[in-house]
């Protein structure tokens, strides 16, 4: 089939196998399709306070996918002799789906909570109201699943308004085997709900948990005069078209994950799975605003984070918490911080975007986050953590105690402390701030520093790209010509044609293929997009001659992944060391902002 990416009636196109898209609301719903669904989370799914539900399993007509059109904030696809369009209106729980001419289309539905993957007490109605059709699913607790029998749940409502009202009921479960879920080693054989057969050309379908809502939405939907939206993105002209059509999807991409629910709004860490709002993520996705100067929007994120600092000095994992802690989220909150700062001081305009009050709040809250840090974390100089509390957050990655990157991270946190008070004139902040400075990064460099590479931790000399970070985050540490010498060690154990691998692939540990839900793979091989494109930012500040050969594989790598791979438009999470795939979640927005944080900087 062909792919073919179209921005403002221009764009390139390429035979390729995926025919998946994704399409999202504002509100953390999305919907993505093929032409016969290789995932269970694929489908059309809506959000109503904190849960996430699925609602359309598939819309399925006679016929071949053969041509698949990313629009950007639309789809177009051919299938068979018919042109299909699919389009999610903003901030509406609604879908619309139009054909170039009547067929007779099959209702595939799926309801239930995302993760919801029980089988019993699922229980469907389809009737007719007025002008519209209407589903309404309940699920009840079944005695197979549940000591209780009969308890109702939840209940979902879909009002559909077709064009035409020339349908037949199915009603009547059918298996479904999902060959991506099964590639991952995960739950692949589901039942869906096959409800009815229409023949139509329009269908707009609502979503919500009561019949009132799923109405209101649908007919929200139909007020529109045109089915379609501009692109969010900025034009930039780069001479290789490849590269400039996979920027533009990147930033389109990551403006996809914005949402707005429950009062609070930001930037979701991926799609489908990872539909929440995580710090970590999300201030490293928040490099993209700042390199696209979309500072307002990249403001208003760091400074909910900075309201969020906790007694210990860190950042909750995620937005609400979870019970997991994180080391790194608060780092990259002041890295964050200073790149913006920094770059708008340079352009005088920084009390443009903080007045003085701010000012004195962003260094409140880096005196709390500091000294906190010291007080609960430290050992000497060197902070330290648990396993599972860096991004490497596996049980096999195993990286408890003082990890290169953290100590990247304090460095910058007292190298900002210092910037801020020297613009405040504080003198005493300042000298106690150059002071925390210098001697942690004596100590990093006599732990760390081997002569040859940096080691990952004060006493694990295993070699992983937590070394790109490190220079990334806090480049004061090494010379470059140490810099220099440190990639050049590394990069001949990681390098893997497209990336990086997450370990050195000398290791015993190191896993050549992604091994699924079991996460073994995950930061003993995986390659990671986002970290492949940080890794080339470095390369490219610190020596883009040298290190070209390198550059331009995870350049290449990460084009080929976001226009022709997983979902065509999309960055994607991973990919398997030895083979490039796509793997993870199929929009990730670390992988989508560093992208055009790498575009950005090389051109």
């Amino acid at each position: 089939m062909e792919i073919i990416h179209d921005f403002a009636n221009t764009g390139i196109r390429k035979k390729g196998d995926a025919d998946n898209f994704l399409l999202t609301n504002g509100l953390g719903g999305y919907a993505s399709l093929s032409g016969e669904n290789i995932s269970k989370f694929q489908g059309v799914y809506f959000t109503e306070g904190s849960e996430c539900y699925k609602v359309i399993e598939n819309l399925v007509i006679d016929g071949k996918v053969t041509a698949l059109k990313n629009k950007f904030t639309s789809v177009e696809r051919t299938r068979g002799d018919a042109g299909e369009f699919f389009f999610m209106p903003k901030n509406t729980n609604a879908f619309a789906y139009e054909l170039s001419r009547p067929k007779k289309i099959t209702i595939l539905l799926d309801c239930r909570k995302q993760l919801d993957f029980r089988r019993w007490g699922r229980n469907f109605k389809i009737y007719h109201r007025d002008d519209m059709l209407l589903a309404k699913y309940s699920k009840k607790t079944h005695r197979n699943e549940d000591r209780s029998h009969g308890r109702e749940e939840y209940e979902i409502y879909i009002a559909i308004f077709p064009d035409r009202h020339d349908y037949e009921k199915i009603a009547k479960w059918e298996k479904k085997e999902y060959a991506f879920d099964k590639k991952r080693n995960d739950e692949s054989e589901l039942y869906v709900y096959n409800a009815l057969r229409i023949n139509a050309s329009k269908l707009v379908f609502g979503f919500g948990k009561t019949e009132a809502k799923a109405v209101e939405s649908a007919k929200e939907a139909l007020k529109l005069q045109k089915f379609n939206a501009p692109p969010n993105a900025s034009v930039k002209f780069i001479l290789n078209s490849e590269i400039n059509t996979a920027y533009l999807c990147a930033q389109q991409s990551l403006h996809k994950l914005f949402a707005d629910a429950e009062g609070k709004s930001g930037i979701l860490a991926g799609l489908p799975w990872f539909n929440q709002f995580w710090s970590r993520d999300e201030l490293i996705s928040a490099g993209a605003l700042i390199s696209l100067k979309e500072y307002e929007l990249a403001k208003g994120i760091l400074m909910k984070y900075l309201k969020m600092i906790q007694d210990d000095g860190r950042l909750p994992n995620r937005d609400p918490p979870t019970k997991i802690s994180n080391a790194d989220s608060i780092g990259w909150l002041f890295k964050r911080f200073y790149d913006l700062l920094v770059v708008l001081y340079r352009k005088n305009k920084l009390k443009k975007f903080f007045d003085a009050t701010e000012m004195h709040l962003i260094k409140h809250g880096l005196e709390k986050a500091v000294h906190g840090i010291i007080k609960n974390y430290s050992k000497g100089e060197l902070v330290v953590s648990k396993n599972q509390e860096t991004w490497c957050d596996t049980k096999a990655c195993g990286r408890e105690g003082a990890r290169i990157e953290i100590q990247a991270m304090q460095l910058n946190m007292y190298h900002l402390l210092g910037w801020i008070c020297r613009l405040l004139r504080d003198k005493s902040g300042l000298r106690y701030a150059e002071h925390k400075e210098k001697s942690l990064a004596a100590d990093v460099r006599k732990k760390f520093w081997n002569g040859h590479y940096l080691n990952d931790g004060e006493n694990d000399r295993t070699i992983r790209p937590n070394v790109f970070l490190a220079n990334y985050i806090y480049p004061e540490l090494l010379s470059d010509s140490e810099w220099k010498n440190c990639f050049d060690n590394v990069l001949p154990r990681l390098f893997t044609g497209f990336g990086l691998s997450s370990i050195d692939m000398q290791d015993t540990r190191f896993k050549p293929m992604h091994t699924g839900v079991s996460d073994e793979s995950y930061h003993n091989g995986d390659s990671w997009y986002w970290m492949n494109n940080i890794a080339a930012v470095c390369m490219y500040r610190v020596g883009q001659f040298k290190f070209g050969k390198y550059i331009h594989g995870i350049l290449k790598g990460s084009t080929n992944d976001i226009l022709w791979l997983g979902v065509p438009g999309c960055a994607s999470e991973i990919s398997s060391a030895m083979k490039q795939e796509a793997f993870g979640c199929w929009n990730q927005a670390w992988s989508d902002s560093t992208y055009v944080e790498m575009v950005e900087e090389m051109f």
